[in-house]
């Protein structure tokens, strides 16, 4: 990466995140993740499939998609 005070300095790498080549860019994935996944995580056992679909209805296909794929 470059020379400080007559050391070679390394990229860090780190094996925290998937696909993360250094410590940065692990810390990052994370937080992207956690900001994705945030108020969507459910346990199994405190939800049913009929939620969930209405769930992913009303916040993913309502918001995102054309109204004639939501009908559809």
């Amino acid at each position: 990466m470059g020379i400080v005070d007559g050391k070679r300095i390394r990229p860090e790498y780190s094996a925290t995140a998937e696909g993360a080549h250094t410590k940065a860019e692990a810390i990052l994935r994370r937080k992207i993740l956690e900001y994705e996944n945030a108020g969507t995580v459910f346990k199994p056992q405190e939800i049913t499939l009929q939620d969930f679909l209405s769930f992913w209805m009303e916040e993913y296909v309502d918001l995102k998609l054309e109204p004639n794929t939501y009908y559809n």
